[in-house]
Order: C-alpha cells, then structure tokens, then sequence
C-alpha cells in the first residue's frame, strides 16, 4: 500500500507532480471529496480492525467501472494487514464514497487512480510468468541471453506494462546442448557516465533512506527507525523552500543546484549538511522520552550555534551569488535607519 512518501514518489515519476502538489491533491480527496484516508502517514500496511471495511470500499471504487471487480474482497496477507508495523495511521487507501472521476481536477484525478489501482492489486492474485535463461558458447567465450514468457497477468491486468520497465526479449524453442549458428558477432564500447541528477522521486527516497550510507551501525539504526530526513507531511515543504531560496532550479524533471545554492554549501559547516546530526539528535530525543533532562540537550544545541557562528564570523569575506554583503562590524544603527527609511518611502510610493 502506499504511504504518503512512496505516493509522492510514483506521482512524480509518472506524471511529473512535484511533491508539494501531490500532497496537496491527496489532502483534497481527503479533506474536500472525501475520497482518500488521512494522507501523511508513513505506513504502508492497514490494522486488522479495517477488514471488515475493505469490502464496501472495494465496491465504491470499482462501481466506476474504471477499474476491474478482484476475484476476493478479503485480505489477510500479512504483507498488507499487520497492526505491528502500523504506526499513527494506516497506509492510504480509498474510502468507502463512491468517486465521481469527472468532478476531480487532472492532478487530484491521477492522485486517485495511483492509490485505487494500488488498493485493488492487493485483492488479486501474484503476477506469474516463466524466466528463462540461456547460456550460449561462441568463439570460446560463454553469453548470457534471459527471456520472460507470462503465464498468468494477476494483478498487472490493473496496470498493463510499465513504460519504464524494460521488457526482456522472447526466446525461441530451445533445448540443452542444442547447436546455434552464430550470426554476427560485434564489440561494443561504451563509456561510464556520471549519477544522474536528482528528481524529486529520488530525492524523497534518498531522504527516506537517509541512514543507507552512514558507517556507524547505532546512527543507522536510528534514522531507519525514524524514519530518515524529515517527515512524511515535511519533505515536500524542505524540497519547496530549497527552490523559494533559490538554491535549487527545476529543470523538467531534475533538480539543479544553483550557484548560490552550491556557494552556500561550501559555507556551511560540515555538521548541518550530514545527516548524522539528524540521527544524533534523535537519539538524544529518544533519551529524554527515557528521562534524561532536556536541559542537557537544548545546552548542547546552543553551544554549537555559537561555535558555528564564530567560525562564520573567522572566515574572510565572501560574496554568495544573489545577496549582498557587509562588513561584519557594519554600523548596527545606521542599518536600522535605513531600514525604517526605506519603509517609509514604499508606504509613501
């Protein structure tokens, strides 16, 4: 099922919708059609209380007769019901309102159909199909050919293929040991390319999985359990303010730093732009909740604010792109005049 970070992820790789827009059209049918539970969760299971719920929602969204009636509306597979690994909510799933598609607006529309498509899947049974792998000897050297053969659709019939997913090739009729004639035979030269820029789909995921490259096991563990960067109902906001600041420019799918955005990078101090000072802080929160005394914590963020200040203040001074600069013992005052001053005439102009 999904939770809301998974939902903003597939919503900007097949549509292009940024993440802000796919949880505003979410919060919508939620809110105004009443279409969609609570979408900012992070869990993508359901309780078992809701079993007795799922057939009456089945049937709402498969009265449109836009998607296909499952062969069950009963689910009790643990890998979508299971109160353990529900946490404030359960994961997003259609309601039991019958959806009027044609008073939905576009993204609200491919909002729904993602999350019903994805419901119903559950109802159906397992996408079967026959892997084949061949290994061909020509020229001394061994070559690998795969192809795949479907045996039963199961819940793809909800989906047809994925563009994006690469298809393999149909085999002929093969036996072993069987001689082949070897048609042509070429070398192909081909060159590594740098890591592709990141959108917002995988920049949400590497968010989420935060704690994937982080060496200490403890700090690993503890932004996997909290679930990385951010929260699922404040990851589009980050993604959002880095663009309002100019640090980041949307360039069709892709996100680009800016010159100001990789200035500011230098900048910082190392601490802010690891996410180990998320998972520390974590921890720290998680030793109050135990009782240790908030004191000790806040005492610890204060001194290192002014450790990072002063070592700002140290720094030669430096022009970042699209700010201004002062001197750093500038006439405290005269700012302010100059402000008010400045206020007065655009309330004069």
């Amino acid at each position: 099922m999904y939770d809301l970070t998974s939902l903003q992820r597939d919503c900007n790789r097949r549509f292009g919708l940024t993440a802000k827009a796919t949880l505003d059209a979410a919060q919508a049918l939620y809110e105004r059609h009443k279409l969609l539970t609570y979408p900012r969760t992070a869990s993508r299971h359901l309780t078992a209380s809701l079993a007795g719920t799922l057939p009456g929602r089945v049937a709402a969204v498969t009265a449109t007769k836009e998607y296909p009636i499952p062969p069950t509306t009963t689910l009790t597979d643990r890998r979508f019901v299971d109160d353990r690994k529900v946490t404030d909510h359960h994961a997003i799933i259609p309601t039991s309102a019958r959806p009027n598609l044609e008073a939905l607006g576009r993204e609200e529309r491919a909002v729904y159909d993602l999350v019903a498509r994805r419901f119903l899947a559950a109802f159906f049974p397992a996408y079967r199909y026959r892997q084949i792998t061949v290994t061909t000897t020509a020229a001394g050297e061994p070559f690998l050919s795969k192809g795949r053969t479907d045996i039963d659709a199961g819940w793809r019939v909800l989906y047809g293929r994925d563009p994006d997913e690469e298809t393999e090739p149909t085999l002929p009729p093969l036996a072993e040991g069987q001689t082949v004639s070897l048609d042509d035979l070429q070398v192909a030269e081909k060159a590594t390319k740098p890591p592709k820029r990141y959108t917002e789909a995988s920049l949400l995921g590497a968010m989420e999985n935060a704690g994937r490259q982080n060496d200490d096991d403890a700090l690993a563990a503890t932004l996997k359990d909290t679930g990385g960067i951010g929260t699922p109902a404040t990851r589009a906001a980050v993604i959002e303010r880095l663009t309002q600041v100019g640090y980041v420019v949307r360039a069709k799918k892709d996100l680009v730093p800016t010159q100001k955005g990789e200035a500011i990078i230098d900048l910082v101090d190392e601490r802010l732009k690891s996410p180990e000072l998320t998972a520390q802080w974590e921890q720290r929160l998680l030793e109050i909740e135990r009782g240790a005394k908030p004191s000790w914590f806040w005492g610890g963020i204060v001194q290192m604010t002014r450790e990072i200040v002063e070592a700002v203040r140290s720094q030669p001074q430096r022009t970042v792109p699209g700010q201004t600069t002062r001197p750093a013992g500038g006439n405290r005052t005269r700012g302010k005049r100059a402000t008010r001053t400045q206020r007065t005439r655009s309330r004069a102009g």
